[in-house]
C-alpha cells in the first residue's frame, strides 16, 4: 500500500507534537543554555 500522506491516526500525534511549549520559545535562552549545559555534563558522568 503506498500512501501520498499521513493517515488520520498519525494527524492528531503529529499536531500534539508540534504545539509542545517547549518547541514554541517560551523559555529564554538563558535557561535553555543552563539546562544544555547541565544535561551534557549528565551525559559525560
Amino acid at each position: 500500500m503506498n500512501k501520498s500522506g499521513p493517515d488520520p491516526y498519525s494527524l492528531p500525534i503529529l499536531s500534539a507534537l508540534q504545539n509542545k511549549p517547549m518547541y514554541q520559545g517560551t523559555v529564554d535562552k538563558a535557561t535553555v543554555q543552563k539546562r544544555r549545559a547541565k544535561n551534557k555534563a549528565a551525559r559525560r558522568a
